[in-house]
């Protein structure tokens, strides 16, 4: 990403001016946000046609430990999207 598509895109002119990577704390050459495997809640996210972070226990349908760190994960992707979606906010007020 670093040596090859940023460079591309820095010969194309088609980078911000570093102050708006900065403000925004997301420099260029690391990705905006990173998502882990969402496991078995993709599959009910698919069932249901409902994103992931917006499951209830009553979607995932299971009990005890496993319910329990289902919602951990699904509370995780909720702050990794809000996270990238503030960033990407915050880079795109910069333009």
């Amino acid at each position: 990403m670093k040596n090859t598509f940023l460079s591309a895109l820095r010969d194309a002119d088609l980078l911000m001016a570093q102050k708006i990577y900065d403000d925004a704390d997301s420099p260029p050459e690391k990705f905006l946000l990173e998502v882990p495997d969402f496991n078995s809640l993709i599959a009910i996210s698919q069932d249901l046609s409902k994103p992931v972070f917006t499951l209830t226990l009553r979607d995932i349908k299971a009990g005890g430990s496993v319910a329990q760190n289902q919602l951990a994960s699904m509370d995780g992707f909720n702050k990794i999207y809000g996270d990238g979606a503030h960033k990407l906010v915050k880079l795109l007020q910069g333009v």
